[in-house]
């Protein structure tokens, strides 16, 4: 279901379908996900680890981990592309240009022997064919928009020399260095200690008031998807389970997963023993069963839960795969 005209829309993903094959079988961790994003709109997901958020941003970006993980089926529609039928050439002249992403550790992607300044430099020489001064003003500029202190000296530095936060706002800033239509954001504050969480957040919060960016916030922190976003989706084996407005979903959850993740949310101010829990355990990807993947954990669940794939219900802004959501509502 799409929010939004056409025009305002940066990036559709149609029904993606992401597989790994594996000895065991094949496990699929992104099984028919579709949404748009709008621009200036950060649209979060949200889920437990291995839900397959990080999968389904991997597969937008086209940087799926071996050869033995594949796109299977589906659309993702940027700048009226479909980044699924490009080469691997073309895919990289829309990767850093169109789409961008910032991975949840940055030292995984700031390569240790080079300059700050040199790995900055890259993208725009590629992508917008930057030379000399200019290149360099760029380089300064795009760090002093993310806030690092004196851009001029720190065009030098090697990322050892920065402390953790420094290094996320210098990788945010170069994923917006070619100012790209999309941008993934892959658990951005994760490890960091909360001011600099506070920190990060501000950035994002900047990046989203200029207007001329959808971001895509991968996040288990709610906090931070009531602070930043307009819309989240709650996956659930590979699947979106529940989309909509933060306010409804934090408010009136349709479904039994989100409603027992907004549950496990700590409130100021009110003191328990013990935060509620989900029983049971995520189910095998590479052995899902017929019926909804949520079923053995749910505690409205039915013999035709077990049997049937629930359909979408609700409306374009909000809507939940469930087969008892009046059993869920407040």
């Amino acid at each position: 279901m799409m929010s939004g005209s056409d025009s305002d829309v940066v990036l559709d993903v149609r029904d993606l379908h992401t597989e790994i094959r594996t000895a065991s079988g094949i496990v699929r961790p992104v099984s028919g996900v579709s949404f748009t994003l709008e621009r200036g709109e950060v649209l979060g997901i949200v889920g437990e680890s291995g839900s397959g958020k990080s999968m389904t941003a991997l597969s937008i970006m086209r940087l799926l981990p071996g050869r033995h993980v594949k796109i299977t089926g589906g659309q993702i529609v940027v700048g009226g592309r479909d980044l699924v039928a490009l080469s691997d050439r073309e895919m990289r002249e829309v990767r850093g240009s169109k789409v961008a992403m910032v991975l949840q550790e940055p030292l995984t992607s700031l390569d240790p022997v080079y300059s700050i300044g040199d790995q900055l430099a890259e993208p725009l020489r590629i992508h917008r064919k930057l030379r000399g001064e200019g290149l360099k003003q760029r380089i300064i500029d795009g760090l002093r928009a993310v806030h690092i202190p004196d851009p001029q000296a720190r065009v030098g530095n090697y990322p050892h020399q920065m402390s953790g936060g420094m290094r996320q706002r210098v990788v945010t800033a170069m994923a917006l260095s070619c100012q790209p239509d999309v941008l993934i954001a892959d658990e951005p504050t994760t490890a960091l200690d909360v001011t600099i969480q506070a920190q990060v957040v501000r950035l994002f919060e900047e990046v989203r008031d200029q207007g001329t960016v959808g971001t895509l916030l991968i996040t288990h922190d709610f906090g931070i998807v009531a602070q930043l976003c307009r819309r989240v989706a709650v996956m659930y084996a590979g699947r979106i389970v529940e989309m909509g407005p933060v306010e409804e979903i934090f408010d009136a959850p349709r479904h039994p997963y989100t409603r027992a993740l907004v549950k496990s949310l700590p409130v100021m101010g009110e003191k328990i023993d013990r935060l509620p829990s989900i029983s049971g355990h995520p189910p095998d990807l590479a052995a899902l069963p017929p019926g909804c993947p949520f079923a053995d954990r749910c505690p409205n669940v039915t013999d035709q839960c077990r049997e049937e794939a629930p359909p979408v219900e609700g409306t374009d802004a909000h809507w939940y795969r469930c087969w008892n959501p009046e059993t869920t509502g407040d």
